[in-house]
C-alpha cells in the first residue's frame, strides 16, 4: 500500500499533508505587509521559511504554514516523535521563525487536494 506523506502532483489534482496553522492566523508586520505587495504571498513565505523545517502551501480555500509529513518522516529527530510532541515542535518552529505564540493545541492536522 503506498502513503502519501508530502506533496503530491499528477495531472488532475494536488495536495499536501502537514502539522500547521493556516498563514493568515500569523499576524503580519507593515513591513511583511510591502513585501507580500511587492514579491507575492508564496516567494514571501518561501523566503520567511526558508532556513527552518517549515513550509508553506496552498490549499483549496486556504493558504497553511507547518511542517509536512514528509519532513516529519525524513527527520529522524521528529520521526521518533509522538503525535502531541510533533504539534509542540511545530508550534515551537511558528514562534521561532514567526514571532508568534503558538501552542501545540493551535496546530491541526491539514490533508487538501485541490484539483486542476
Amino acid at each position: 500500500m503506498k502513503i502519501r506523506v508530502d506533496f503530491v502532483t499528477n495531472s488532475s489534482s494536488s495536495s499536501f499533508v502537514l502539522f500547521g496553522v493556516e498563514s493568515d492566523r500569523i499576524k503580519i508586520s507593515e513591513d511583511d505587509r510591502a513585501e507580500i505587495d511587492r514579491v507575492g504571498l508564496e516567494e514571501f513565505w518561501s523566503d520567511k521559511t526558508d532556513d527552518s523545517l517549515l513550509c508553506f502551501g496552498f490549499g483549496e480555500y486556504n493558504t497553511y504554514v507547518g511542517i509536512t509529513m514528509n519532513t516529519i518522516f525524513g527527520v529522524k529527530e521528529l520521526a521518533d516523535l509522538k503525535v502531541s510532541e510533533v504539534t509542540k515542535r511545530v508550534a515551537d518552529e511558528l514562534n521561532k521563525v514567526c514571532n508568534t505564540t503558538f501552542t501545540e493545541k493551535d496546530i491541526a492536522y491539514v490533508e487538501e487536494v485541490t484539483y486542476t
